[in-house]
């Protein structure tokens, strides 16, 4: 006895149990090792496309800078690095010893705008991830509905006697398209590598603005010394114009020596304005790189502060360490991962699709009956999709996903040898920058003496005012330049700590994500 619905959709046999697959009608417990047999085939399916191995790239025994140095030209060490051991460089900035460099450091990884971009940019890098593994699952939805409906008196159920009727439906519809060829497995490892890019990224967006912070306060407490300079060489140059009135007015001395006592004073006071300007603006740069208006740090940093203390010692590492330090080469290996396994996807898409649909509801003229046995609906059945012609769209896409891994293994070791270069850069311009220092120092010393003698020369009436002028005007000169040289050097430093990778790590709190 056959039961139908109005429309003759729904078949049912009470007599025998029956599930129909691609029209053929098997027993239930045929149906069902059917069913077992195609979800072990999806499970131990193979998976075309290459399978990833991380490349190896060569990479050098030591530092070239610190193997073949050249001082002076002539072999030697620069002073004070050394490159012999692994190195922890999680918190290089303590080297500096400043309390409120690490304080400003802090505050910028908490509130920093890149890294807070650089952060959702990894959510939804990992929110992606999680919708590739969905992929690998059977999907499951609920459905219900209700549906009033009038037939036509001339169509094909003109006869039956009541043209109106309603019709209630709940039920379960569920997908599942079995990764036969790992077409949904190479695309979660694609995703998976994509997201450890993410996170280089954010670590690279770290590494950097730690560097930026510290290069903007470092610049800013050099600035601020270079005003203490002038001002201090002010105080002794307006002793001096009162000193040289005196003498005028005593007939000891001419007006010219008065005005050029005064025209040098006016030299000095022109230059505080300029360098004013330059500590406004690194404050004005601190607070963005915090997250804060311009102004927020201006009372705060203005007061004067000493250069952060050089490290006596820098330890630079292994070079062997810089390929799982440096953030960009870590992404960039990453990257080359997720190109791989892009290539395996697009090679799956030449292969046959088998997917799996099942349906199991309850549909009914009335409501009341919406539960009866009699109202029950289901179907099972796989379903398969093998492409046939595309005029080579497959293949091209392959192609394209094979070039395109090709170009990220290049970028991969572009990425290794621009960080070495970038190493040795530093190193190079680090010593060379120590070594002028020592030159520069010693030179200061001997214009203080020669300043020194002027001036007690002069006292002495033995030297004319315009030589002291010039042995001072010459000694702030060298004064001014050992004080950037200095500032170079703290900046080298910070360079030379971005260049090896440093700021990041376990004890970072925004690599934990």
């Amino acid at each position: 006895m056959l039961n139908a619905n109005r429309r003759g959709v729904v078949i049912m046999e009470k007599t025998k149990k029956v599930c129909c697959i691609d029209g053929l009608n098997i027993n239930s417990k045929k149906s069902f090792y059917l069913f077992v047999l195609i979800i072990s085939m999806g499970f131990s399916g193979c998976m075309v496309g290459p399978k990833y191995t991380k490349p190896t790239v060569e990479t050098p025994d030591g530092w070239a800078t610190l193997q073949n140095p050249m001082i002076d030209d002539k072999p030697g060490v620069p002073i004070g690095i050394r490159g012999s051991k692994q190195v922890d460089l999680v918190s290089w900035w303590d080297c500096f010893n400043d309390p409120m460099l690490g304080e400003l450091i802090e505050k910028a990884v908490d509130s920093n705008h890149d890294l807070r971009l650089a952060e959702a940019r990894l959510r939804e890098v990992r929110a992606a991830y999680g919708v590739s593994k969905a992929a690998l699952y059977p999907q499951l939805k609920g459905s219900a509905g209700y549906k009033r409906q009038h037939e036509s008196e001339n169509g094909p159920y003109g006869y039956l006697s009541d043209l109106d009727y309603n019709e209630y439906r709940v039920g379960f519809d569920a997908s599942w398209e079995i990764d036969l060829w790992g077409r949904a497995r190479h695309e979660k490892q694609a995703k998976k590598a994509e997201e450890g890019a993410a996170l280089e990224d954010l670590r690279n967006v770290l590494v950097s603005v730690i560097g930026e912070v510290s290069c903007s306060y470092i610049e800013l407490r050099g600035f601020q010394r270079r005003v203490a300079l002038i001002e201090k060489n002010m105080a002794t140059v307006q002793k001096r114009l009162m000193l040289t009135e005196k003498r005028f007015q005593a007939g000891l001395a001419s007006e010219v020596e008065v005005n050029e006592v005064s025209a040098n004073l006016a030299g000095l006071t022109a230059e505080i304005p300029v360098l004013e300007g330059e500590v406004r603006q690194r404050i004005h740069a601190i607070s963005t790189l915090l997250g804060e208006l311009p102004g927020k740090y201006v009372e705060r940093l203005s007061l004067e502060k000493p250069l952060p203390d050089l490290p006596a010692d820098v330890e630079v590492g292994l070079p062997v360490e810089l390929l799982d330090r440096r953030p960009d080469i870590r992404e960039a290996e990453r990257r080359l991962a997720a190109a791989t396994e892009r290539v395996g996807v697009a090679k799956a898409d030449l292969l046959p699709r088998l997917s799996l649909s099942a349906l199991f509801a309850y549909e009914a003229l009335d409501f009341d009956r919406i539960t009866d046995s009699d109202s029950r609906a289901s179907s099972f059945g796989p379903s398969f999709i093998l492409p046939i012609f595309n005029a080579g769209r497959i293949r091209s896409n392959i192609n394209v996903k094979t070039a395109q891994q090709e170009q990220a293994l290049i970028k991969y070791e572009k990425a290794v040898l621009a960080a070495y270069k970038e190493v040795e850069d530093n190193l190079a311009t680090y010593s060379a920058q120590q070594r002028r220092h020592e030159k520069l120092y010693r030179r200061v010393r001997k214009l203080q003496s020669t300043a020194d003698l002027s001036q007690e020369l002069y006292d002495k009436g033995k030297f004319n005012l315009l030589e002291v002028l010039e042995a001072q005007r010459t000694l702030l000169v060298a004064q001014d330049e050992l004080v950037q040289n200095e500032i170079s050097l703290s900046v080298q430093l910070v360079s030379l700590y971005k260049a090896l990778g440093g700021g990041w790590g376990s004890g970072s709190k925004k690599t934990a994500l």
